[in-house]
């Protein structure tokens, strides 16, 4: 007689009541549920003061110093014009290229400190930025289940902060959407990584 809990191949059938496994695995009540999205915004918050006050340090104590020793006297003037020019309604002033250089540099800055700061996270502290340690997150990948690899960590740190510096306001709507409309709660760079930030409390209270 053949066992109804196999397949014609003699298999054991796997039930999961989910048409994709991965979404049996990564759901809430599941072995690796996804973490809640406020959970991941105030991770993001943290990591955010965390990198511009790194980020400021270095632009303020040792690019702007020795690269653009002017800059920040120039930049000064600058807000006094501008301030003006709301206020009394003068003409808007015109920065000089030495400023819009600096500041592309800052900016250059801003975008290679924070690549780093959340690559060194995914790859070597187990999907775990400091703001996502705080709340017991980390990123896994949908291949292995386990910490992304090397590549993947660099790759989803790099799309998260091209995202982040250059399509915030749209990427913030898209990525709403994006975790509306999938069981696992990934975002657009979790999506084109193909990875899943999971919340490591409730995984163990799912277990006992």
């Amino acid at each position: 007689m053949t066992d109804p809990e196999q397949s014609n191949s003699g298999k054991p059938k796997v039930k999961t009541g989910h048409k994709n496994v991965l979404d049996s695995i990564f759901r809430s009540d599941g072995p690796m549920p996804p973490a809640k999205l406020y959970l991941r915004f105030i991770a993001l918050f943290m990591d955010a003061v965390l990198l511009l006050l790194v980020a400021n340090f270095i632009i303020l104590k040792i690019l702007l110093p020795e690269a653009h020793p002017g800059a920040i006297a120039e930049y000064t003037i600058w807000l006094e014009a501008f301030a003006r020019s709301l206020t009394e309604k003068e003409p808007l002033p015109a920065m000089n290229p030495s400023l819009l250089d600096a500041l592309n540099d800052a900016y250059s800055v801003q975008i290679i400190v924070s690549w780093f700061y959340f690559a060194i996270g995914e790859c070597f502290f187990n999907g775990a930025s400091l703001g996502k340690r705080t709340f017991r997150l980390r990123t896994v990948g949908t291949v292995t289940l386990g910490p992304a690899t090397f590549f993947t960590g660099v790759l989803r740190a790099g799309l998260k902060t091209f995202l982040l510096f250059y399509f915030f306001p749209v990427i913030l709507i898209l990525n709403l959407i994006a975790m509306r409309f999938n069981k696992r709660g990934q975002t657009g760079h979790d999506l084109l990584s193909r990875t899943v930030v999971v919340d490591e409390k409730k995984m163990l209270q799912n277990s006992l």
